[in-house]
């Protein structure tokens, strides 16, 4: 279905703790969204699925490479990426990292639709981004 190192993130976690966990925007969820991920070598991206919703998040994959070890040896719990979601508009990959009752390291994942706003949308018609 997906690319190369295709996998999927899901809670493992029991619901007492999932509905503890914040997700990165900030609200408390009990839902298990599982995301698919791959790399997509022949773009050049990393694609996070949240197939249940239909979004998508295509990182290019340096960015992602480059953004994931950064926060992997910094010790920060979150991580945000922004790309597109392959129909012309942008999306966002969020990762929140959490320990389970068993003390393991997880990583709570979405993927959401993103907005624009318009200092973006100015910078892009400055450089007729979308027109070339």
């Amino acid at each position: 279905m997906g690319g190369a190192n295709e996998a999927v993130c899901s809670k493992p976690a029991p619901a007492s703790v999932i509905d503890r966990i914040p997700d990165p925007t900030g609200q408390q969820t009990t839902k298990e969204a599982k995301i698919r991920y791959h790399e997509n070598t022949q773009l050049g991206e990393v694609h996070f699925h949240d197939d249940e919703n239909n979004i998508k998040c295509a990182v290019d994959s340096s960015m992602f490479w480059q953004a994931y070890h950064a926060w992997r040896t910094s010790g920060k719990n979150e991580l945000k990426l922004s790309g597109h979601d392959g129909n012309k508009g942008y999306s966002k990959v969020n990762f929140l990292l959490y320990t389970d009752d068993i003390g393991e390291l997880q990583v709570n994942m979405s993927v959401e639709k993103a907005a624009i706003g318009k200092t973006l949308i100015d910078l892009d018609k400055l450089a007729q981004f979308g027109k070339i």
